[in-house]
């Protein structure tokens, strides 16, 4: 009999930290409410299902009513902003906290007949203090990379010691890009005397 106890209880006490680990995911409307709970990938459509704390079902996600919403599975967070290219905004994977934020937007591409389609690509975008975002990397053959290191200069090159080892290393790989915030955001962020 102290067996069964003592087995139900272990059982209890992993369903309840499998719960309450289920529950690190959360949505913020656009008055700035968080609401915590868990998402759930739908299997045909591209959206998502969101389970409020203390609600039994899970409900579609209405992205119109959202500016934020973090994913635990993976750690990612999705932030409501508007590209260079659109009025609309749209939810980007913010990918860098910081002075410098950061952003990944993905494009899925299309399978066609015979092979054809498109193309996937991926785009970084990245602000500075909150201002407007700038195009800094990309797969897509648009653009010109002199204006997209420009932009990064913009970003990062009042750290003048950060700006010239950038240039030094001759690689703007999405890898380094991503390095340099960091830097920039740490030295920021712990060793800029204010």
């Amino acid at each position: 009999m102290q067996r069964i106890i003592i087995n139900s209880l272990f059982l209890s006490l992993i369903f309840s930290s499998f719960f309450v680990f289920a529950q690190k995911d959360y949505i913020v409307n656009n008055a700035g409410d968080t609401t915590k709970g868990q998402f759930k990938k739908q299997l045909i459509s591209t959206g998502l299902k969101f389970r409020a704390n203390g609600k039994s079902q899970f409900e579609d996600v209405n992205y119109d009513d959202l500016s934020a919403y973090y994913k635990s599975k993976d750690s990612s967070s999705y932030v409501l902003k508007t590209i260079p290219t659109r009025k609309k905004p749209l939810f980007l994977e913010r990918l860098e906290n910081g002075k410098v934020k950061l952003y990944e937007h993905f494009i899925a591409g299309t399978s066609g007949y015979m092979g054809a389609g498109t193309a996937s690509q991926t785009i970084w975008y990245a602000s500075k203090d909150n201002g407007d975002l700038l195009e800094i990397k990309t797969n897509n053959i648009l653009g010109t990379r002199e204006e997209r290191k420009s932009n990064f200069y913009d970003l990062i090159g009042d750290y003048k010691e950060l700006w010239n080892d950038f240039i030094a290393e001759k690689n703007f790989s999405y890898e380094m890009i991503e390095s340099y915030i960091k830097k920039y955001n740490y030295y920021h962020k712990y060793l800029l005397k204010k």
